[in-house]
Parts: structure tokens; sequence; C-alpha cells
């Protein structure tokens, strides 16, 4: 937490917010990629701390990014701003949490709740899909009234990063999908229910419900596998039947618009060509022993084998649930 001590050295006070503050106290760590804080610093006076500020988030003045976390920082006392759960903080200078309207109780309950006139409908149904993500929590809101306004970038990104590295990122995915969320701003992950799949291969259903049945067998949340996971079908949905192959080419084809998509979002670069390549070599392991040990030798420096071989047996453990071949196949690597 260097950002946050830096702060508070320079007298300022500092308080985590909203998930941060939960998952402190539950685990005295902050995990997540974002941490909400509220300081009674100004944006001037940051600036002079660090060279670099990062713009364009929702309800934020701005971020700071430190590794691999982005620390999102609104300015102010106690700002008023529509987070569900933003009155469970912790104040780092005092060292006290404070649960002012029952936060905490909400989520141990497993259920949740909007603040009093809550109008903005689209945020609270992101504030509840990452809620569901990270908690399991019952969720009572009807968004009827909802309104598709732009989001820009940065709000999205931070929304799917936050639910991909929660413990249960299908519920929070399936509550954005009941409310048109996905169909109105992710229409290439939308496709992908429009795609039916052999029962014989593929009991659970079809592409959308087969993507979303892998974060089930995820043994860690890895941000990289978790993204690769999302998007390592979705180049069925763009392809066409070729040589009595229904889905022809679909992971090269789904790697360029995981691509495109990721870059859209304003991924970094680095992410971005790591996850491009599990997607693109997800069949891999099917013909590993077929691949010529030179050839193999160079698909090595594009693809984080361990990574490609966890994709793997998530996505045979979320169809027909047989590994021979996973395990057969990692004895083969390991052998090389």
């Amino acid at each position: 937490m260097e950002v946050l001590e830096k702060i508070l050295k320079c007298g300022y006070n500092v308080k985590l917010v909203s998930f941060s503050a939960i998952d402190f106290y539950l685990n005295s760590k902050l995990k997540d990629n974002y941490v909400y804080v509220v300081t009674d610093a100004n944006l001037v006076e940051i600036s002079r701390l660090f060279d670099e500020i990062i713009y364009g988030f929702e309800f934020f003045d701005f971020g700071i990014k430190e590794n691999e976390k982005i620390y999102l920082i609104k300015s102010g006392d106690y700002p008023d701003f529509p987070f569900i759960i933003q009155y469970f903080t912790y104040d780092l200078k005092s060292n006290k949490f404070k649960n002012i309207f029952e936060s905490f109780n909400h989520i141990k309950r497993r259920q949740t709740f909007l603040k009093e006139n809550f109008d903005n409908q689209l945020i609270a149904l992101i504030e509840n899909a990452k809620l569901l993500s990270k908690y399991n929590i019952e969720i009572e809101v009807n968004y009827s009234k909802i309104k598709f306004s732009p989001l820009n970038p940065s709000t999205q990104k931070e929304l799917l990063t936050m639910m991909l590295i929660g413990d249960f990122p299908e519920l929070g995915f399936r509550l954005l999908l009941n409310n048109n969320f996905i169909e109105s701003y992710w229409p290439e992950m939308y496709k992908m229910i429009e795609v039916e799949q052999i029962k014989d291969y593929h009991p659970e259903g079809n592409v959308w419900q087969h993507t979303m049945e892998t974060f089930k067998y995820r043994k860690r949340k890895d941000f990289i596998l978790s993204l690769a996971l999302l998007f390592h079908d979705i180049g069925k949905a763009f392809t066409s039947e070729f040589d009595n192959k229904r889905f022809y080419k679909h992971a090269q084809i789904g790697a360029n618009i995981c691509g495109k998509f990721l870059k859209k979002l304003e991924f970094d670069d680095n992410i971005i060509k790591k996850v491009k390549s599990l997607v693109k070599y997800h069949m891999l392991p099917e013909a590993i022993e077929k691949i010529p040990k030179n050839k193999l030798e160079i698909i090595k420096e594009e693809v984080d084998l361990n990574l490609l071989f966890e994709l793997y047996r998530a996505d045979i453990s979320s169809s027909y649930k047989k590994l021979n071949n996973y395990y057969k196949f990692k004895k083969y690597i390991k052998n090389l």
C-alpha cells in the first residue's frame, strides 16, 4: 500500500471504502486490482506526490497505478457517490472501521440494498454485478427503468476486472445479461448466446452457457486465465463451416476479436498479448502429440503452457468432464 502510505505521510486523511474496506476487514490485505479510496487531499496535492495520474473513471476524480493495482481516488472528506456499500469504511489514520448503514451485515446475510432515491439504475446494476461476483449475495432490484447511456472504457474495464477476479463471475455476468447490459455494451459477447452446440459434446448448452460454466472449474483466480476463459470460444459466433468443420479456425478468429475488444476497453498491450495467445492456442492440447517438437518450442515462447493447460482443464471440465487427455498431455509436456 505504498501509494496510501505516501499520502498519509504528507498529513492527509485516507479511507478505504466499498469493496476495498470490506475485503480489508475480511483478509487484512488488498487483493483486488482496484483499490477504492477517499482522501481529503486534492488533485493538485496528489499530483505533487505521483508522476502518472489516470483519468476517465465514473465517480472518481483520478487514479494512480502502482505495480498491478490501480488506486481509484475521490477527493473530499466524505463525498456522496453512489456505491451501494460505500458506507463501510476503514480509516487508515485512526485504524478504525465504520459500518454506517450495516453494509457488512447485509453481505453476511447475502443480501444487498440501495440507498434511498437511487435514480441511476445503470450504476446500480454495475455495482450489483460486482457484488454478486465477489460475494454471491441475493439481489432484489427492479431495473425496469434503466437507461443505457454511454460508458467510458475505464468504467467498463473496471467492471469486467472486478467480476473476473471474484469467486462467482458467472453470477455477475448473468445479472448483466438478464438486464440487457451485455447486449448494449458488449455485443461481441452477446453473440455467443446465439450459437447452439451439439449436446454430445456440450450438454451444458450454448457457447455462452459453456463459457460461464468454465469459471466454476478455476483452481485460482488468475486474471489472465479468467480473461482467456471468457473469450476462448467467442470466435465460434463469427465462423463459417468449412471442410465439414463447423467452427473452422474459431480459435484464431476468437483471438483477433478478443484483442480488439480488450483494446477498446484500454487494457495494457502486455495483457492483450497474453490473453490472445491463450485463446489462439486453446485447442493445442488436443493435438499436442502430433506437433513437431521444434514447432512446439516456438509456441512455448508465445504462450504460457501452465495457463494454457489450466484453460484446457476448465474447458473440458465444463462440458463432458473427461480429463484423461488433460493428464496425458500434461505428462507429455513434462517429459519434453
